[in-house]
């Protein structure tokens, strides 16, 4: 569609948002990212009981988790595309109704394998959401002040990390976690349709041109266009990731569990076809690709390939360490709903303000590369804390300080890194460059998940029958832990066995410092080696994060929408234009 067209319509876009009717707009909005905010903040919970008590497959949560990250990421390049070809106002429809429909089927699922589709479907609709945000913001804001803004709309949700808290357990208590899921699929088609008003009474103010516009944008006949359509979204290309990341990040988790082993013919068929389709996906991206996800003047670029690799390294290495928190904190920890769904968001509450803070700074000093690196340093700093921390018999503030640091280093590390490598964009490459990084990044939350998740299921029921003789028990503490907990007194044998086992799976080296009558059934070798593995290798990864910040160059960044360089380096480009594809 139309560069110019677009800079129209976010012109009138921001008149209709910000002055007309303002404080009505201004309230829904508010009101929007308050609720998308507190579903952020629950989600977790949700999922966690709804794996352990309606479907007693709990050791399934990163799987799912690795469904979502996967989902989350592959839609990135196509969303953005479509909001080019088709308009603002019908993707954001479809967003909203991929979300409300989404979390409709995972609501009223009867099976672990209808909940994890329905799960996929609203992270389509939500991610969707978020990304039509971050390419708004970019386009009406300039390099200087864009990481501030990128962030602000999260400001009125971020109390949200409280009352999450008691919205999960109110829900819990009261109710079941399915209508804490459905109230969202109610809620957010009715707090959207303002915004779509708003978005269509845009479009209708530059309809001819959008007529005139799309008559020249989608010629011929009606296979013609799903080719030409095919070719903008380089629907090959994210084919060929999706088939990739899928079959091996899945194959990461169930291996060697769920009855399954690296040997198995189902294993091997996935790694094959993932490892093929990766590499697939590389030569096609370089070679065949027409329009490739990436154009090659930045896949060239020294800073936009570190920037991927940190949006690898920094979300991986938190995912790893999160995915069974919050199932930690209430079986092992012994914290209650409430106190668990805080301590899991907190770092999430705190990485808003610190983004903020850092938008600030930028906005003054122009800079970004020394936030990164700092934010690099406190997310090692965090998870090496929780190596020391994370134990059942840790205080509740050393549960809480790791989060602290991770949450501060969290809003210095993602959006500045975003915001930097748009900086080395041409302007009619933002939403492109947004939408990869952004399906970098969520994919390697995926990545994480299912390293975790790998952990998690291999060694997690290894320990339990160590600490624990009853089969009965053991099935009963792993497939639906929160039963168990709610069963088992705190002090109770099996209870401290379970919490041990947890421990020395994820993190602290206090368990060897306290043995009990169930530690005895494992020699000193086999504890040593399997202490702290979860967050020994989160915290290794992080660390890689600190040396890759290091080779970022810093540009300054100017109160203009693109640097006059990266338009520059795109007119040596030889990757073609939409035009230029157009005429096809």
């Amino acid at each position: 569609m139309n560069h110019r067209l677009e800079t129209l319509r976010y012109a009138i876009l921001l008149d209709v948002l910000l002055f007309w009717p303002s404080g009505l707009v201004a309230i829904i909005r508010t009101s929007l990212s308050c609720q998308k905010i507190s579903d952020q903040y629950t989600a977790s919970t949700y999922l966690a009981e709804a794996t352990a008590t309606s479907f007693k497959a709990h050791s399934v949560l990163a799987a799912i988790n690795t469904i979502k990250a996967v989902a989350q990421a592959i839609s990135q390049p196509p969303i953005a595309k479509l909001s080019d070809l088709v308009g603002r106002v019908e993707t954001y429809v479809l967003c909203v109704c991929l979300y409300g429909i989404g979390y409709v089927m995972v609501a009223t699922s009867q099976s672990i394998f209808l909940y994890a589709f329905g799960t996929a479907t609203n992270i389509l609709g939500i991610t969707g959401l978020y990304l039509l945000q971050e390419i708004v913001i970019g386009d009406v804001s300039s390099l200087r002040n864009r990481l501030f803004w990128s962030i602000f709309p999260s400001v009125p949700g971020s109390i949200n990390v409280w009352l999450g808290g008691n919205l999960a357990e109110t829900m819990l208590d009261r109710s079941t976690w399915r209508w804490g899921v459905g109230m969202f699929a109610i809620m957010t088609p009715i707090l959207s349709l303002p915004i779509i008003c708003s978005l269509g009474y845009t479009q209708y103010r530059t309809r001819h041109e959008t007529r005139a516009a799309r008559s020249v944008s989608l010629p011929g006949s009606f296979l013609d266009k799903v080719r030409h359509w095919i070719i903008l979204i380089d629907g090959i290309g994210i084919l060929l990731l999706l088939a990739g990341s899928g079959c091996i990040l899945i194959n990461i988790t169930i291996a060697n569990a769920y009855g399954s082993t690296w040997g198995s013919a189902h294993s091997i068929i996935l790694f094959i076809v993932g490892a093929c389709s990766s590499i697939g996906f590389v030569f096609w991206e370089i070679y065949g690709a027409e329009k490739p996800l990436l154009p090659l003047y930045l896949m060239t670029n020294r800073t936009v390939m570190i920037g991927m690799l940190l949006a690898i390294a920094h979300p991986a290495a938190g995912s790893i360490a999160s995915d069974y928190f919050y199932t930690f904190l209430v079986v092992a920890a012994n914290q209650s709903v409430l106190s668990a769904t805080r301590i899991s968001g907190l770092s999430t509450f705190i990485s808003i303000f610190s983004c903020l803070f850092a938008g600030a700074v930028v906005s003054r000093l122009r800079r970004i590369k020394w936030i990164i690196i700092i934010g690099a340093i406190c997310d090692t700093l965090g998870l090496g804390l929780m190596i020391r921390y994370r134990g059942s018999e840790n205080s509740l503030f050393e549960l809480v300080l790791p989060q602290l640091f991770r949450g501060f280093a969290e809003g210095l590390v993602g959006f500045p890194v975003q915001a930097l490598i748009q900086s080395m964009t041409a302007h009619e490459h933002l939403a492109s460059i947004t939408a990869i990084y952004l399906t970098i990044f969520y994919l390697s939350g995926g990545i994480g998940a299912a390293i975790g998740g790998g952990i998690w299921v291999n060694m997690v029921p290894k320990k339990l029958h160590a600490y624990i003789q009853d089969q009965d028990t053991v099935n009963s503490a792993y497939g639906d832990p929160f039963s168990f907990a709610q069963a088992h007194a705190p002090d109770s044998p099996e209870r401290l066995a379970v919490g041990r086992a947890y421990t020395e799976t994820q993190a602290s080296p206090l368990a060897i410092n306290s043995p009990t009558v169930f530690h005895s059934r494992l020699n000193i070798q086999q504890r040593l080696m399997s202490e702290k593995v979860i967050l020994t290798v989160a915290t290794a990864i992080a660390g890689i994060s600190i040396i890759l910040a290091c080779f970022l160059d810093d540009p300054q960044m100017p109160d203009l929408q693109s640097r006059p360089e990266a338009e520059l380096m795109k007119m040596d480009d030889g990757s073609k234009s939409d035009d230029q594809i157009e005429d096809l």
